[in-house]
């Protein structure tokens, strides 16, 4: 069950007391698509995959920004990782490293499989909100799905989606998460990445069980990210790659570190009309693989590579 008794809005009938804690105009309040929208773009990610996010406009990520602020209010269970504040991927993982059998599961296509129901649910009837309240919110937090007229569905790239794709199937997150409880299994969620980790063999059963949950709650498993699986020469588990009860950094990404260092130290050397904005934008990779990687392997450090980093930033 959540607790929802710190939140603001909880029990919020007036317009006006909403008006104030959005700071929204009253007279906004009562068209809020017309004054609140943006349009979808189209982004490719080092993985090839193409994905539709959303960059709302200042005022409107300032409304949204308010919005996350009230409802990260509300206490999250420990097994939720992903846009929780000070709560990362690393720590999901660190979950469930001392154990060797794993249920890896993806919900397909998790934020545009959102619907505006499920987030209307949560604001008119967890928290109690007035229907006109619950609407505008909503309104406020959902776009319409592409191709599909009359729903909406949470967006990638509002602030308020991480949270709300909890909270609004919080039923189907504490039902897998009790299951799990019951046969001895560990259980958490990164955002669309369930992950079931035990010291004995997980069974179909199980997955099967996991899977008719979410079925219950007009959701989809994809399949081609399921897997039970046995931890022998390592497992990726949300962006690392759990081993000997350890944590490491994907090779992908070391990889990715070494040849773009190597690309800066190069650069260095010849002459181009836009060097600076080259090395800098090199500079900034090189110190975020790094980051990267040390936030996975604590003991990890990289001088050599920061030291030169910083004298190529001084040079150019």
């Amino acid at each position: 069950m959540l607790n929802i008794q710190l939140c603001k809005l909880k029990n919020l009938k007036s317009k006006k007391m909403l008006s104030l804690y959005l700071r929204i105009e009253l007279y906004k309040l009562k068209d809020i698509t017309k004054h609140y929208s943006t349009a979808p773009f189209e982004k490719e990610f080092d993985n090839g995959k193409k994905r539709m996010l959303y960059n709302p406009n200042k005022d409107y990520k300032q409304v949204l920004k308010r919005i996350n602020l009230i409802l990260q209010q509300i206490p999250i269970p420990n097994y939720v990782f992903g846009g929780i504040r000070e709560r990362d991927y690393v720590q999901n993982a660190t979950v469930h490293k001392d154990n060797n059998f794993y249920l890896l599961m993806d919900l397909k296509n998790f934020f545009p499989s959102t619907s505006d129901s499920y987030v209307y649910d949560f604001f008119k009837n967890k928290l109690g909100m007035s229907m006109d309240n619950a609407k505008i919110v909503t309104l406020l937090v959902t776009v319409p799905n592409e191709g599909n007229s009359g729903i909406r569905s949470l967006p990638q790239g509002f602030s308020t989606s991480p949270v709300l794709s909890y909270l609004s199937y919080s039923d189907m997150f504490e039902k897998i998460h009790d299951l799990a409880v019951s046969q001895g299994i560990k259980f958490s969620c990164y955002y669309d990445d369930l992950t079931f980790s035990s010291s004995n063999m997980i069974g179909k059963s199980f997955k099967n069980r996991v899977i008719e949950i979410v079925e219950q709650f007009n959701l989809k498993v994809n399949n081609k990210k399921t897997h039970l699986t046995r931890n022998i020469n390592g497992t990726r588990i949300t962006g690392t790659i759990v081993k000997n009860n350890t944590l490491f950094a994907p090779n992908k990404l070391q990889r990715k570190l070494t040849e773009k260092f190597n690309e800066l130290e190069k650069m260095e050397q010849v002459d181009i009309l836009n060097k600076r904005e080259v090395i800098q934008l090199l500079c900034n990779t090189v110190q975020g693989c790094c980051s990267a990687i040390m936030s996975v392997e604590r003991t990890r450090k990289f001088p050599h590579i920061l030291r030169r980093v910083r004298e190529i930033r001084r040079s150019v």
